[in-house]
């Protein structure tokens, strides 16, 4: 996706004019070009790194287009559930042992927190199911919400943040080969889940239990 957002913002602005899927600004000076992929997949997220012993803090923003979440290595083979793996990502903070304080200059005292500052319209989240050092592939059985996933207890806010499951990408195989097919809904009128596979089309009467082992990104719609 970010091949993509470069890829519009470097359209010619007499191009961009006349498309909807032209660059945006904000206003504001040397506010950062966006397109329709960051308006709609971007979010924000907020690191802190602060000190126990002088109290100092450093903060950056970055932003995102998916969420990319592990797969621990102290669960494998146990069933594992997407809202834990993301609490443990932006749960609480966590010590850093060998970072010195740039203020203090201390070790041993600072501590790392990550939070969601600003949540995307549309949500991708990335399972990480491909262990590059062992080369292998993680088969684990991964729960995920479908109805009502929420990040608000993720982020700065305790506001709700609520978010509903659409779109599934499956990938089955191994690292050297393997076959992807895709499971998607409607959100309006007709939400039977439907599978996707080359040129099968076929209504997917289990949904998303049928891909718990499979399921590798799922797309998640920020709900009204």
């Amino acid at each position: 996706m970010d091949g993509l957002h470069q890829a519009l913002i470097s359209v010619p602005p007499t191009i961009r004019a006349a498309s909807r899927f032209g660059v945006r600004y904000s206003g504001r000076p040397a506010a950062r070009e966006s397109s329709i992929v960051f308006e709609t997949f971007a979010g924000e997220i907020r690191t802190q790194i602060s000190c126990v012993y002088c109290g100092h803090s450093v903060n950056r923003n970055e932003e995102f287009l998916s969420l990319e979440v592990a797969l621990p290595l102290t669960k494998r083979g146990k069933v594992q559930i997407l809202d834990e793996l993301l609490a443990a990502e932006f749960g609480d903070s966590q010590p850093i042992a060998d970072f010195a304080c740039q203020r203090c200059h201390r070790k041993g005292g600072s501590v790392l927190r990550q939070a969601l500052s600003r949540t995307p319209n549309v949500l991708v989240v990335q399972l990480k199911r491909f262990d590059w050092l062992t080369a292998s592939r993680i088969d684990d059985e991964v729960l995920f919400e479908q109805e009502s996933l929420d990040l608000g207890k993720l982020g700065r806010t305790t506001r709700s943040e609520k978010y509903i499951l659409f779109a599934i990408l499956n990938h089955t195989g191994d690292l050297s080969s393997g076959h992807y097919f895709a499971l998607t809904r409607r959100l309006t009128g007709d939400r039977t889940w439907h599978s996707f596979d080359d040129e099968r089309f076929k209504p997917a009467s289990e949904g998303p239990g049928s891909c718990l082992r499979s399921a590798y990104i799922l797309f998640y719609a920020r709900k009204t």
